[in-house]
C-alpha cells in the first residue's frame, strides 16, 4: 500500500509540474503576443521617421513661446500659429526638462505615443 501511494504522489507531482510549464509557456507567448506589435511600430516608426512642415511651424512657434513672444510664428505678428494646443504644451514643458533638441523629443515623444497606441 505505501508504493502505491508514494507512486500516486510522484505521479501528481510530475503532473503538476507538467501543468505549470504549459502555463509558463503560455504566459511567455502571451506577453510575446502583446509586446510584438509594440515593438514593431517603435522600430519601423524611428526607420521611417520624417518631420513634416507643420512640425517645423511648431518647433518656431516653441521657440517663440520660449523666448517670451507668445505661441506666435513671428515676433510681433498676433497670428495663432499652431493646431492642437496639447502638442503644443507637450512639446514645450518636453523642451524645458529633456536636454535634447526638440525634433528628437519630437520624434521620440511620437514615436513613444504611436507604439502606446498600437497596444489599444
Amino acid at each position: 500500500m505505501p508504493g502505491t501511494l508514494q507512486a500516486v504522489a510522484e505521479h501528481e507531482t510530475g503532473g503538476r509540474l507538467r501543468i505549470a510549464r504549459v502555463r509558463n509557456r503560455r504566459q511567455w507567448f502571451e506577453r510575446l503576443m502583446l509586446t510584438a506589435p509594440i515593438v514593431v511600430a517603435g522600430v519601423m516608426g524611428s526607420i521611417y521617421r520624417w518631420t513634416f512642415d507643420d512640425g517645423y511651424i511648431y518647433f518656431r512657434t516653441v521657440h517663440q513661446l520660449l523666448a517670451g513672444n507668445g505661441p506666435v510664428f513671428n515676433k510681433g505678428e498676433r497670428v495663432e500659429s499652431f493646431t492642437s494646443p496639447v502638442w503644443l504644451t507637450i512639446l514645450t514643458i518636453s523642451d524645458l526638462i529633456v536636454p535634447l533638441q526638440l525634433e528628437w523629443i519630437a520624434a521620440i515623444l511620437a514615436i513613444a505615443l504611436r507604439a502606446h497606441r498600437a497596444i489599444d
